[in-house]
């Protein structure tokens, strides 16, 4: 097999003259052939356009502000006095009520 691959040898006028029709021929054929593939390239390139613009991308205008709050023991200090852990009567209604957190 590479001995076919390395000799090579040039064509002479009778010979080439024989080919140019059939390359001429080939050439018609390659050139219809890309045609076709440039068209179906071109489908699905329209295809991928329509289902891209068919997505619309939301605007980013949200704010969130997010402040947590412990909800279980109050510090009370009176100025200088004292400081004290107490749990205020209206904690305990919230905790009772709340099994995981809350979001206000």
């Amino acid at each position: 097999m590479e001995e076919n691959q390395n000799k090579r040898r040039n064509l002479n006028k009778k010979e080439a003259e024989k080919l140019i029709p059939l390359i001429r021929e080939f050439n018609k054929i390659a050139s219809g052939f890309l045609r076709i593939l440039s068209k179906k390239v071109e489908n699905k390139e329209r295809k991928i356009a329509v289902m891209v613009s068919s997505i619309t991308i939301p605007k980013a205008q949200f704010n969130i502000n997010i402040q947590t709050v412990d909800i279980n023991k109050t510090i009370v200090t009176k100025r200088g006095q004292y400081q004290s852990n107490q749990t205020m009567n209206w904690e305990s209604d919230i905790m009772k009520n709340m099994r995981r957190g809350q979001i206000i």
